[in-house]
């Protein structure tokens, strides 16, 4: 470190007077402030960029774009800005500075409070040899090459994608549309993964609105003889009566809270956005937890029919809840039934949709379950070495000898026993404690290429925490691996949920599940063809949906998958 001196400041932003350079860095209670200023050319996508290759200099708080320096004490940014500028590059004038965003840099090196000015100018500069290595204008696309940014520091990293995140580094892939030439390959794949993101957007929307689509109890009923309104809807959804509390009302709350999570980001900005964000869920998750379940018998559909005249109500398109018995057994689809009936009398069309909810539900958490477990293991696996990798890896080992869906069938068998009531989260824990072992061998592979490189090597040498080392710098650049898996896992589990319901071990009745209604044609298969059919097709549609999906991204984010974007 060199003999310079910072103004620092302590947590309450007081100025408690000035530090060598060297007793602030490791000091992280010292605060000091810094501005960086981003030179972008005017008429080229091209940005200035300080190239260090110096090892000590690839360090966290770094920041390596353009010019950037510390604020003397009473000195304002805007100043400080124009100070660095003409210090380190020779720009002096009165040149339009635009504040671009701030950071906050908070490790086991420093704290360090950063504002971010942009500048388009061309040159010349007069840059001080013995402040840069090289000072050269970058290409944007050659800013967000792999190779590239694993010379750049985790910030300088950081700093840049929220560049491109607020849009002053746009890239040619960035706007431009879907290319319809080339490559066969590339083409055949950009349909496929279009495909596959529309219908699993479609799932979840479907999933998510089941209540509105299908419901015995209308939105609302007004009595024409008496002036009275009345909500029956609304208690079901903050309170459903089902055995799937948790599931529905998860599914309920992300139903309501989505669109106003979208009306908060239309009306409020910055940092008012995130506080009125966090403020609505808490408001509205009140009443999932204060309203009571009440089970309710009353067939709303003959009840209308004997409201006075003048009276009005409003049904969901399909007037018929999942556990309503409205139809003869095995009923074949018709104008009042668009899907038929099951076993037992209900409407198969609300229960595909409530069922839609069971395998979204599963496929999901299962797979959160088996990657959080996996990335962490193999995190530590790869990065410790030794004796640490030899033992888990034996473990790991002998869990492979097992079959995994004999261990299914046997562990879902015991907690049957048991008469657990919410089966989902049953499905849920099972699945995902016995599907991580993949996700494990895969991130511990892309750990022990990673932590040979030198952005992984300079944190260890700067001192920062092994476990901030792993999960602040390298667990970002092994996510990439990780994010595919998790669309080609969800399909795996689905399918897993699926087949444990069509066996009778998995989602337990009266509760909707795809797998459900296809064993109820299990016993006459062309007769009730219709249960056969529609929960088939709609799982055929969920598994090649997150399959092609997972192809898409796949081109997008492993460079070293063949297809070019």
């Amino acid at each position: 470190m060199s003999e310079e001196y910072f103004d620092v400041y302590n947590a309450a932003g007081e100025h408690i007077g000035r530090r060598l350079r060297r007793e602030c860095h490791g000091n992280p209670e010292l605060i000091h402030r810094a501005v960086h200023v981003v030179i972008f050319h005017p008429e080229r996508p091209q940005l200035l960029l300080q190239k260090r290759n110096s090892k000590k200099d690839i360090q966290p708080g770094k920041w390596d774009t353009a010019v950037g320096g510390h604020l003397d004490a009473g000195e304002d940014y805007l100043t400080a800005a124009r100070r660095e500028m003409g210090e380190e590059l020779g720009l002096r004038g009165d040149f339009e500075l635009k504040e671009l965003f701030d950071s906050k840099i908070r490790n086991d090196i420093e704290s360090e409070d950063v504002r971010v000015f942009g500048l388009r100018h061309s040159g010349p500069f007069t840059i001080q040899p013995s402040e840069l290595d090289a000072a050269e204008f970058w290409d944007y696309p050659e800013l967000f090459k792999p190779e590239n940014r694993v010379e750049f520091t985790p910030n300088l990293c950081a700093e840049l994608d929220r560049l491109r995140e607020l849009g002053y580094i746009v890239l040619p892939d960035d706007d431009a549309p879907p290319s319809v030439g080339g490559e066969s390959r590339r083409l055949k794949t950009d349909v496929l993964s279009l495909i596959g993101a529309v219908v699993v957007g479609v799932l979840f929307l479907l999933a998510l609105a089941a209540p509105l689509l299908a419901n015995g109890r209308p939105f609302f009923i007004f009595n024409g003889g008496t002036g009275e309104w009345s909500f029956p809807f609304l208690r079901y959804i903050f309170a459903p009566d089902t055995t799937e509390v948790v599931i529905e009302k998860l599914f309920n709350f992300l139903l309501l809270y989505l669109p106003l999570l979208g009306v908060v980001r239309l009306i409020f900005r910055g940092r008012w956005r995130k506080t009125a964000g966090l403020t609505s869920a808490v408001l509205l998750a009140l009443p999932f937890f204060l309203v009571q379940p009440r089970l309710d018998k009353t067939d709303y559909r003959v009840l209308v029919e004997h409201l006075p005249s003048g009276s009005r109500y409003c049904f969901a398109p399909i007037p018929y809840g999942p556990y309503e018995l409205v139809t003869v057994p095995y009923a074949a689809p018709s104008s009042a039934h668009i899907f038929g009936g099951d076993q037992v009398g209900r409407d198969v069309a609300s229960r595909m949709l409530y069922g839609g909810r069971v395998s979204l539900a599963v496929g999901i958490g299962a797979t959160v379950i088996a990657l959080g477990i996996g990335t962490v293991i193999g995190l530590v696996c790869g990065f410790f070495g030794g004796w640490v990798d030899m033992a888990v890896m034996r473990v790991v080992e002998i869990v492979i000898c097992f079959p995994t869906f004999l261990l299914l069938l046997i562990l879902m068998a015991i907690f049957r026993d048991y008469k657990f009531e919410q089966s989902i989260l049953i499905v849920i824990g099972v699945i995902g404690l016995t599907g991580w072992i993949g996700v494990c061998q895969l991130v511990r592979g892309e750990v022990l290429r990673q932590r040979e490189l030198p952005y992984i090597q300079s944190c260890i040498a700067s001192g920062i925490s092994t476990w901030r080392t792993l999960f602040r710098h390298l667990l970002p650049n092994v996510a990439a691996p990780v994010i595919i898996t998790f669309t080609f896992s969800v399909a795996g589990a689905i399918l897993a949920e699926s087949t444990l319901s069509f066996l009778g071990f998995g989602v337990q009745p009266p509760t909707a599940s795809w797998g459900g209604l296809l064993r109820q044609a299990y016993e006459n298969p062309l007769d009730y063809w219709h249960l056969m059919v529609i929960p088939g097709a709609a799982l055929f549609f969920a598994v090649c949906g997150f399959n092609f999906t997972g192809e898409g991204l796949r081109a997008v984010l492993d460079p070293k998958s063949g297809v070019s974007r």
